[in-house]
Parts: C-alpha cells; structure tokens; sequence
C-alpha cells in the first residue's frame, strides 16, 4: 500500500485516516495496519506525523484508538523515535520563535505539536527513544556526535537548544 510513497501523499493519506478516525470507522486492526504500513519508511513517517501530529482533530483523547496507533509505530522503532524526538525537539524550538515574534497562534500551534509528540514517547517506551534523546543532548552540550548536523541545518540558538534540553531530558534518563 504505502512502499515508495512520497511525503505529500502520506500526509494526504494521514489527513483522510484522521477523519476515518474521528468518524470511528475504524477497526482497532485496521488502525494498526494502516499506521504500520505507513511508518514503514522515511518518508511515510514523516507524512504521517506531519498529518497527525498537526491535525485539529480531538483525537489523542481516544484511549483505544491511541493503543491501537501506538501498535502500529512500534513495529517501526527506527524511523519513529528518530522522527518522534526530531518533532519535539523542532516544535519546542519553534514554538519560541513563533513567541519571540508576536505570532501566538502558530506557538499554540507547535505547543500542541510538543505536547503530542511527548505523549506518543511515553505511550511507545521506546528503548531507543531514551538512545535518541541522550545523543540529541550530547550534541546540544558539546557541538558534537550524531545531532550536530540537525541542530545546525535549523539554526537553534541557545535559548532553544536549552528548551529542547528540558523537553529532552527526563526521556534521556528514562
């Protein structure tokens, strides 16, 4: 279903899959199934957490539901912590860029970007998420390892790095 697909289209299919999911026309199966297909690769992933992550939709009060994503991003542990600390090390920064400028709506935006970000890794206990959060925070303390590139490509300053820290942190020490 989802091999090869491309960013656009899986946050199209993410889009589509929160409705269903709003409208509980969903089987907690084909939830799983959908989800797993799609974190299957980078890019699907990726479209998925943009999609999901970004939605409107009231849907991470949906207990079942929620057990239902979390068995499907588990069966992909590799592309999704990575991609799941990434969002919340990306909204936490951007939500005080959106501060600093005045622009409230898109801080509650990447506020509730964070906070969901943060509520899946705890849902998913994720061994590697704590391996993630650990070498993102070497990066921010000493400019070095795995994370560097990332924390230069989006030119965090220290005010952000240090709020990333302390969204980070309490994952990075299990």
């Amino acid at each position: 279903m989802t091999t090869g697909i491309k960013f656009a289209a899986a946050i199209e299919l993410t889009e589509q899959f929160v409705q269903q999911l709003q409208d509980k026309q969903l089987t907690s199966e084909q939830i799983t199934t959908f989800v797993q297909d799609l974190v299957a690769t980078t890019e699907g992933a990726r479209g998925f957490f943009v999609g999901y992550l970004t939605s409107n939709a009231n849907i991470f009060d949906q207990v079942d539901q929620m057990s239902a994503i979390a068995q499907g991003l588990q069966t992909h542990p590799e592309v999704v912590a990575d991609l799941l600390v990434k969002n919340l090390a990306m909204s936490t920064a951007q939500q005080l860029h959106f501060q600093r400028n005045d622009q409230p709506d898109m801080a509650n935006n990447s506020a509730q970007v964070a906070d969901r970000s943060r509520k899946l890794m705890v849902i998913l206990k994720l061994p590697l998420i704590q391996e993630i959060c650990q070498q993102l925070l070497q990066s921010i303390h000493t400019g070095t390892g795995t994370y560097v590139e990332f924390l230069e490509r989006w030119g965090y300053d220290d005010e952000q790095k240090s709020a990333i820290q302390q969204q980070i942190i309490s994952f990075a020490v299990g």
